[in-house]
């Protein structure tokens, strides 16, 4: 009778809960049709009823200071702010609906992030290794430290990392471990795309759904609507033991978490390997099909402990997709690798909070360098504060390097890129662009010792507003792998030199000065 009555106010609390969230999506739509027909109406008596134009002008600027005050108020990236500013500036009531709907960077809805944590976090082990870092590698416990205060992850040296420069091996790997899963296989991408690479995981799927084998899917409904076409998505479905879910589906109502997606690439198995990169489930991550040339990117294979921060990952996304939260207990792993005292730390990034830890690590490895920074990136596109910090390890000293696409995916995206390079280069920053395709590695290496890998790019997207995962290395053999790569790429590119820079088009350069002001929205 009591767990009856329990069950009652949960299942009360749960539908007060719904009631609510549709009266504030019902309430926002509201306000912003009012908003939108008084900015027309405006528009119109600017137009057409100039007589009126003396006190129209005197309500649209009180508005718009009214809202830009209340922007300047909120702790979001300068760069926002400058953004919104001029646009709410130039049209109050439209930009005020779209600061609503999109501005807010990390604006995730919180009773969502506070439950999942509240039921995650007290799973979480306790970084026992955490004093003994701080004495040995005093670098390494900052970074591990700014992670940790932004995640809760812990730290993890029980665990095998294999470096892969070539997707098509990391497939075939991924491919086997899967063969191999024994309770469960999760999967999760921002892109899952139709292709051999699909059907060569549906067939290893379908055979061990028929086998018993837990299986769940998740990928994004924005960067899957294009490529994944309806018979696949049937297929999956077909597969016995498989749970596919579309992550933030779009639909007819309003949704303020919209601009927020999930660009985590992860494969778990059994809570024993994990998979986690810069590729997504799509032929040309393999080059199996060309676009913009060859394709580059980077990927690990995770073997142990550290597996267990990916699981918390997984578990975050499942519960933001269907409002299930996973049995951490149950799906943990069972791994003995022995302890070579690397520090392998799995981490996430999103919107769920006011943290930003991706963008600190960087910052952080940036700032504590010493010989030399590589960066390889598809995109970059960052605010002031973050070209300040690769300038003053250039300036200071440190061999900076960034890598870029040789054939960029966006043309747009890649003169806005471009725009950043010329207080990098005055600085001493050598920049190349790969020639032989796009670039879409995703690598932060420093001083044979420290090192980022994952679907985290250098861009406002990546490091503000998406789901994001990476693995923070230090102490790892595959760091010096990672280097080698980096180092071989370089031999293929070509080096943007300063004078060749300033030589740009001016077009070119009128258009980039024009999209910097929008560039947290690209």
């Amino acid at each position: 009778m009591k767990k009856e009555k329990v069950d009652n106010k949960l299942h009360i609390k749960r539908s007060e809960r719904a009631t609510l969230s549709i009266l504030k999506k019902i309430i926002l739509i509201i306000v912003s049709l009012i908003l939108l027909a008084i900015q027309l109406l405006l528009i119109y008596l600017v137009f057409f009823k100039a007589s009126h134009i003396s006190w129209v002008y005197i309500i649209v600027r009180a508005i718009g200071l009214i809202c830009v005050i209340a922007i300047f108020d909120k702790n979001i990236v300068g760069s926002y702010k400058l953004l919104w500013t001029i646009l709410i500036l130039i049209a109050p009531f439209i930009g005020t609906i779209l600061f609503l709907l999109y501005g807010d960077e990390r604006s995730f809805p919180k009773h969502k992030s506070r439950k999942i944590h509240r039921t995650i976090d007290k799973y979480l082990p306790v970084n026992a290794y955490s004093d003994i870092i701080r004495k040995i590698d005093p670098v390494a416990y900052k970074h591990i430290t700014i992670v940790n205060n932004g995640t809760h992850l812990p730290i993890y040296t029980r665990t095998d990392v294999t470096f892969y420069s070539d997707i098509e091996k990391k497939a075939n790997d991924l491919l086997e471990d899967m063969k191999n899963a024994k309770r469960y296989i999760f999967i999760e991408f921002f892109i899952i795309s139709s292709g051999k690479m699909l059907d060569s995981v549906i067939e290893v799927l379908n055979q061990k759904g028929n086998e018993g084998i837990e299986i769940k899917v998740c990928y994004d409904a924005f960067g899957s609507k294009s490529g994944l076409k309806k018979k696949d998505v049937n297929r999956l479905k077909q597969i016995p033991n498989l749970t596919l879910v579309k992550f933030a589906p779009f639909g007819l109502s309003i949704n303020i978490a919209v601009n927020y997606r999930d660009h985590r690439k992860l494969v778990i198995i059994d809570g024993n390997i994990a998979y986690m990169g810069g590729d997504n489930l799509a032929d040309e991550y393999a080059n199996y099909k060309t676009r913009f040339g060859y394709w580059r990117d980077n990927a690990v294979r995770i073997e142990g402990e550290a597996v267990e921060n990916c699981l918390f990952l997984f578990a975050e996304t499942w519960y933001l997709s269907t409002k299930k939260i996973i049995d951490m207990e149950k799906y943990k792993g069972n791994s003995s690798i022995p302890n070579t005292m690397n520090i392998v730390m799995p981490f996430g990034d999103g919107p769920t909070d006011s943290n930003n830890p991706a963008c600190d690590l960087y910052n952080s490895i940036t700032d504590n360098a010493k010989k030399y920074l590589y960066i390889s990136t598809p995109y970059f596109i960052i605010d002031r504060e973050f070209i300040n910090h690769i300038c003053a390890a250039s300036k200071s000293g440190v061999d900076v390097r960034i890598l870029v696409p040789g054939i960029p995916d966006k043309k747009t995206v890649y003169v806005l890129t471009q725009s950043h390079f010329g207080d990098l280069l005055k600085a001493g920053v050598k920049i190349y662009r790969y020639k032989p395709g796009f670039n879409h590695a995703k690598n932060y290496i420093c001083d044979d010792n420290y090192a980022v890998v994952g679907s985290i790019n250098v861009d406002y997207r990546s490091l503000y507003l998406h789901f994001e995962n990476g693995v923070y290395l230090s102490n790892d053999k595959s760091i010096l792998e990672m280097k080698k790569n980096f180092l071989d790429d370089l031999e293929k590119s070509e080096e943007i030199k300063l004078e060749d820079y300033k030589k740009r088009n001016i077009f070119v350069r009128a258009i980039a000065f024009i999209m910097k002001i929008f560039s947290p929205l690209m």
